[in-house]
């Protein structure tokens, strides 16, 4: 498996009780655990508009806990040695049974997570069609010799055309709202766009169906290759900050 390149996503959990051999072994789970975490900032951005008694945090962590115990228990039933055991499971912060007995009240179901995806379909399309409209016109200016001058207005323009949007049809399914609903989104996704385009792209050009299972509807080698293309994203969007 080919990890030169791999981008540093960034999450909240740090790997700095676990040494450098048990990482390298034990790899592919490192990278579903980061997967499940970025799972969980689409659903829940650090981003968010919330008030002070903000849940996001706690939705985050209860994410990527149901994501990571589901994967627990399929690599479980492939492994003998209590050692490995215990070690995936510190590595996937898997609780022991007494916390879900205690807290069973709180767990995601899988199918909970697939119908909140579905939910923010639109929102993930917002954010895909406004860096996809940066990347372009950032690609225009620098042709022409201009730099990155690219502005907010100008990727909704590009995206939502020059026409008022109250002649657009609502009832258009295509329509996914106005200029507001579209630099909302972005500033809540902002930190990593790059990645909700990068798992757009290969939504809709895969066969895969991401939201009903986004545990085990990728594979390694695949994780692999959607942090890659969010880093190459990622590469051509160093104005973003600015926006």
């Amino acid at each position: 498996m080919d990890y030169d390149g791999l981008t540093d996503m960034q999450t909240w959990r740090t790997y700095e009780d676990f040494s450098d051999s048990f990482m390298a072994k034990h790899l592919e789970v490192f990278l579903y655990d980061t997967y499940h975490q970025l799972i969980a900032m689409l659903l829940y951005p650090q981003n968010c508009k919330c008030s002070l008694s903000c849940d996001c945090d706690e939705l985050r962590e209860m994410t990527v806990l149901s994501l990571n115990t589901y994967l627990f228990e399929r690599l479980q039933e492939k492994l003998t040695d209590p050692n490995k055991i215990h070690g995936l499971k510190r590595l996937l912060q898997v609780p022991e049974d007494h916390y879900f007995r205690s807290n069973w009240y709180k767990a995601f179901s899988l199918r909970q997570i697939h119908k909140e995806l579905c939910q923010k379909e639109p929102t993930f399309k917002r954010v895909h069609h406004l860096v996809w409209a940066f990347i372009e016109l950032a690609e225009i200016s620098r042709a022409n010799n201009k730099g990155n001058l690219v502005t907010l207005k100008d990727a909704q323009e590009l995206v939502l055309g020059k026409f008022p949007l109250k002649k657009k049809k609502k009832s258009d399914p295509e329509y996914l709202g106005g200029e507001k609903a579209y630099s909302d989104d972005l500033q809540d996704y902002k930190p990593f766009c790059h990645f909700l385009a990068a798992f757009e792209f290969k939504k809709n050009n895969s066969s895969y169906r991401f939201y009903e299972n986004p545990t085990l509807n990728l594979s390694p080698e695949q994780i692999i290759r959607l942090f890659k293309r969010a880093q190459r994203i990622k590469n051509f969007l160093p104005f973003l900050a600015e926006v």
